[in-house]
């Protein structure tokens, strides 16, 4: 049965199509220069849907009162300092976790949107696509991650991202020629991911689709006011934001190594606690992404 296209969905259409013109006239503005826009993205637009954890937490039962909520606070930061700690220990192992736990993770911008078995593969998109089509390019990214050399680790995953990149690509089509828009979004996350540089797609993809659909799904849940959730927000996001800039002004290495490990290891070691706690969320509450849109 086709669905009508929602309005987050052609706001993201537009806004891809705008980039990908942007990249045929060649417009990228260099990587230093993507590393910092990428970084006041994130503080701006990326790190307000994991502000939103507390009101979540309530609403999922964890959180009940004053002291729920300072019990769960404690449990969230001591999640959050188990995963950096892991990254210092073990960057490369840590940067496999996340990247798998990443594809799962965003793979939930899909679900109710599209049939089961389906949003994994818009997941798997958003990682694996970047590693295919821009393998030099991300293993920079990498090495600076982790300070190891990722070269091996690209090739082997490089080469099957190509097969498993154009099985999604046709997958989409299909659900687009069946009537379901939301696959619209993911093909246009592959035309991003091949026209963009890594840094640049990483951010349109997470700003422009993950993280407001994220807060979209949140606040549709939660009995609060605009208020409260603003304000919420607001100060979740600066304590996160002074977190990130503290990495990066005491953190060894050059400003743009600096500025990529404050972004991407600030939101890995961020997305244990809020992953752990989302899938709590849906799995005691009930409350599936996006109800109104069940798939065809």
């Amino acid at each position: 049965m086709a669905r009508r296209v929602d309005t987050h969905t052609a706001i993201y259409s537009m806004l891809a199509l705008l980039l990908l013109l942007a990249s045929w006239l060649g417009l990228m503005p260099p990587i230093q220069i993507q590393a910092i826009i990428l970084a006041g993205l994130v503080v701006l637009l990326g790190l307000p849907h994991g502000a939103l954890d507390p009101l979540v937490a309530r609403r999922a039962g964890l959180a009940n009162g004053g002291k729920g909520m300072a019990l769960f606070l404690l449990a969230y930061i001591a999640l959050a300092g188990i995963a950096l700690l892991a990254w210092v220990i073990a960057p490369y192992l840590s940067l496999l976790l996340f990247l798998a736990a990443s594809a799962w993770h965003f793979a939930g911008d899909w679900r109710g949107r599209l049939p089961r078995g389906r949003p994994i593969s818009g997941g798997l998109a958003v990682i694996l696509a970047p590693i295919a089509f821009h393998p030099a390019e991300v293993t920079s990214i990498f090495t600076t991650l982790t300070g190891a050399q990722v070269e091996t680790l690209v090739q082997a995953v490089g080469y099957p991202s190509l097969w498993v990149v154009t099985a999604i690509g046709i997958i989409a089509l299909s659900d687009l020629l069946r009537g379901r828009w939301a696959a619209i979004e993911i093909a246009l996350s592959l035309g991003l991911a091949w026209a963009l540089p890594p840094l640049v797609f990483f951010c349109v993809y997470f700003c422009g689709l993950h993280s407001p659909r994220h807060v979209q799904q949140a606040l549709r849940s939660m009995s609060v006011t605009r208020s409260t959730a603003g304000l919420t927000m607001v100060v979740f996001s600066l304590l996160a934001g002074i977190g990130a800039a503290a990495f990066y002004l005491y953190g060894p290495g050059t400003q743009h190594d600096k500025t990529l490990k404050a972004v991407f290891i600030g939101l890995a070691v961020l997305t244990v606690p809020h992953m752990i706690l989302i899938e709590t969320w849906q799995r005691r509450t009930g409350d599936p992404p996006l109800r109104h849109q069940q798939a065809g």
